[in-house]
C-alpha cells in the first residue's frame, strides 16, 4: 500500500513539475520561438525521469513479487511438512490404539 501512495506522490510531483514549468516558460520574458524550444526541452527531461522512474517503480514491484513468491513457497512448505506430520502421528497413534484395543480383547 505504501508504494502505491509513493508512485502517487512521484506522479504528482512530476505532474506538477511539468505544469509549473510550463506555466514558467509560458510567463517568461524570451521570444515565442525561444520559449516552445524550452518548453519542448522541459517536456522531453520531464519525460525522461517519468520513465525511470517508472522502471525503477516497475523493477521494486517485481522485486517485491519475486519475494512474496519466495515467501509463500516456504509457508506452502512448511504447512506440507506439518500436515505430513500429522498424518503420520495420526496413523501410528491409530496403530497403537488398534493394538491395545487387540490385546484387551484378547485378555
Amino acid at each position: 500500500m505504501a508504494k502505491n501512495n509513493a508512485g502517487s506522490v512521484i506522479l504528482a510531483f512530476l505532474t506538477g513539475g511539468l505544469v509549473g514549468a510550463g506555466v514558467a516558460l509560458l510567463f517568461a520574458p524570451t521570444s515565442g520561438e525561444e520559449s516552445r524550444e524550452r518548453i519542448r526541452e522541459t517536456s522531453q527531461d520531464l519525460k525522461s525521469q517519468a520513465v525511470l522512474k517508472a522502471d525503477h517503480a516497475r523493477e521494486r514491484a517485481t522485486e517485491f513479487t519475486d519475494q512474496a513468491r519466495g515467501k509463500i513457497d516456504e509457508a506452502k512448505s512448511s504447512v506440507a511438512a506439518a500436515v505430513d506430520a500429522g498424518k503420520e502421528t495420526f496413523q501410528r497413534t491409530k496403530q497403537e490404539l488398534l493394538h491395545c484395543h487387540e490385546e484387551e480383547e484378547e485378555a
